[in-house]
């Protein structure tokens, strides 16, 4: 079975946000009703929409993106801790190291 790319959640989040703020665009559906009444141009509507999905889109795009970095990986850092596992596991060796060269003298 193939291995489903995991989506940043942009598109889903925008939708979310369109949903959840759907009041907002009340303006530019006056605005289109207006078209039709009065004749006022278009770019009152499509100005207003852009006004109502231009802010949405940028805040959902970062929350996308701050989801991307904390997702990202950390880069493996060298142990530094002198009483770890891997440096207690060489000091053993070390030791081992050092009591049969004394039992050769």
């Amino acid at each position: 079975m193939a291995k489903k790319r995991q989506q940043d959640g942009f598109w889903s989040g925008l939708l979310v946000s369109l949903a959840l703020s759907a009041e907002w665009s009340a303006p530019a559906w006056i605005a289109l009703a207006l078209h039709h009444w009065a004749g006022i141009s278009l770019r009152w509507f499509w100005g207003l929409l852009g006004l109502w999905i231009f802010p949405l889109g940028l805040s959902s795009l970062s929350m996308a993106v701050m989801k991307r970095a904390i997702d990202a990986p950390e880069p493996e850092r060298p142990n530094k801790n002198p009483y770890s596992v891997g440096a207690s596991h060489a000091v053993r060796e070390e030791g081992k190291n050092s009591r049969r060269a004394d039992r050769d003298l």
